[in-house]
């Protein structure tokens, strides 16, 4: 018996479908259920009901499910994203060669992304979750990337990895604008760097997996 191969897809074949979905439930699902939900639970309390249908009951539960279940499971696989993330960037932040400073670092709940830039060491550190169960985890300092590219949802660090030529950066992570300007300005600057952060996070792709508890795509 063939063991089960392990993706490696950041976006598996399913996930457009989860998407529409999604997009699907907030925009028409939630309206729905939740007129659903509060007209049949006011029918049922009200003084001019005497109806005893099982139907009903059926009806009105059933909405208040459909409409808060989905969103608590979403909830709470984005808190379990969230947390990982955390673990695997306070490691990192724990060898020395990378120490954000205040308000120069982000985690966008939804998204499963988190960036920070790092002044004084000149380095940068991009941890994602993938839909596929797939995580990474990019250092960057000053010579791998090529240019960045803004608009008002997202950063694009476009970088010299073959397999993985542009990174996006969600806004809640960091002001597109602000830190694209930062970046080129740790550039033109210049660092003398002890060691290759950006080689040294690849290195380590297994302890980050022993981390987050999922495979780290290896970037080239």
């Amino acid at each position: 018996m063939k063991a089960k191969k392990e993706t490696t897809d950041r976006f598996p074949t399913w996930w457009l479908f989860y998407y529409v979905l999604r997009k699907a439930y907030f925009f028409l699902g939630i309206p729905f259920f939740l007129f659903c939900a509060l007209g049949f639970t006011e029918m049922l309390c009200s003084d001019r009901y005497f109806g005893n249908k099982v139907e009903d009951y059926v009806v009105t539960f059933g909405s208040w499910f459909l409409l808060l279940a989905p969103g608590i499971w979403m909830y709470s696989r984005a808190k379990t994203r969230r947390e990982k993330i955390r673990k695997v960037v306070q490691t990192i932040k724990e060898s020395g060669f990378y120490s954000p400073e205040k308000g120069y670092e982000g985690l966008s709940l939804t998204q499963g992304a988190y960036f920070g830039i790092d002044l004084k060491n000149g380095t940068m550190l991009y941890v994602r979750i993938y839909p596929g169960n797939i995580m990474d985890v990019i250092g960057f300092d000053i010579h791998n990337f090529t240019r960045t590219v803004t608009d008002d949802k997202k950063l694009e660090i476009h970088t010299k990895y073959i397999n993985l030529p542009m990174v996006p950066v969600p806004s809640w992570c960091a002001h597109p604008e602000t830190a694209s300007n930062t970046m080129h300005a740790m550039a033109s600057r210049g660092y003398d760097y002890p060691v290759d952060f950006p080689r040294l996070i690849q290195e380590k792709r297994k302890e980050w997996e022993q981390i987050a508890g999922m495979p780290v795509a290896e970037v080239f």
